[in-house]
């Protein structure tokens, strides 16, 4: 059964980082490089503030996200609505820890684990993170493959555009949940030395899912905190 959507609009972020993690990553026609050396090193001791709006099963949300890394192999996230925090994560490449502040819940999995709570995955780490964070990737990040590219898992890519300044606008195929899902980077600025796109949307047309992100503030003074404690009266969600 689908969780309701205080449950599920809060994970699906994480999921967009969201989500994330070859899990179920394509059986793997080929494994290119990652995109640790571009990318990754950008995220050096990062903290972000972003502004989050999900529209979900014909219901909506808003609400603040702070985002830390320090290097990007694992992320914390916290979520507030109105000063109150309403969500906390703990992720990296093989897993999703989330604690749901509002109905004192907690999740400890894999990504592939959220989509048996009914909540679409992308299944690509590093493509995920890039936008997650605002990262403007370039399409030599990509691995051209007869009509489409593939993407640093292996996913099947089509690129819709880009520029000078790198891709803003792709689809990219998820297996897990059989569907495509748009990704743009829009807004884009040279900040802290690389490029950064300020707003950020994903759409699953298919699964009746929008993301979209916007990026108050962003500093690297780390390394951050990354505090992350179940508290002991939490219920155990099972997927």
């Amino acid at each position: 059964m689908r969780q309701s959507i205080s449950y599920g609009a809060l994970l699906l972020v994480l999921v967009l980082g969201l989500f994330m993690t070859c899990c179920k990553v394509l059986k793997q026609k080929q494994q290119f490089a990652s995109l640790g050396g571009n990318w990754l090193k950008g995220l050096d001791t990062l903290e972000m503030i972003t502004s989050v709006s999900i529209l979900y099963d014909n219901q909506s949300q808003r609400f603040k996200a702070k985002f830390r890394t320090n290097g990007g192999e694992r992320v914390w996230g916290q979520f507030t609505k109105f000063g109150f925090e309403g969500a906390r994560i703990l992720f990296s490449r093989d897993s999703v820890q989330a604690l749901n502040r509002l109905e004192r819940t907690y999740y400890s999995g894999t990504i592939a684990g959220l989509d048996a709570l009914g909540l679409p995955a992308i299944s690509d780490y590093d493509l995920m993170m890039s936008w997650m964070f605002g990262v403007v990737l370039d399409q030599d990040d990509f691995q051209k493959e007869d009509s489409l590219w593939l993407s640093p898992a292996g996913l099947p890519v089509k690129i819709i555009a880009s520029d000078a300044q790198g891709v803003n606008h792709l689809e990219v195929y998820e297996p897990s949940i059989e569907q495509w899902a748009t990704l743009q980077w829009m807004n884009i600025e040279d900040l802290e030395g690389g490029l950064w796109a300020k707003d950020r949307t994903l759409i699953v047309e298919a699964a009746g899912l929008e993301v979209s992100l916007s990026t108050n503030s962003l500093e690297k003074k780390g390394p951050y905190d990354i505090p992350f404690e179940v508290p002991s009266s939490y219920e155990v969600i099972e997927p």
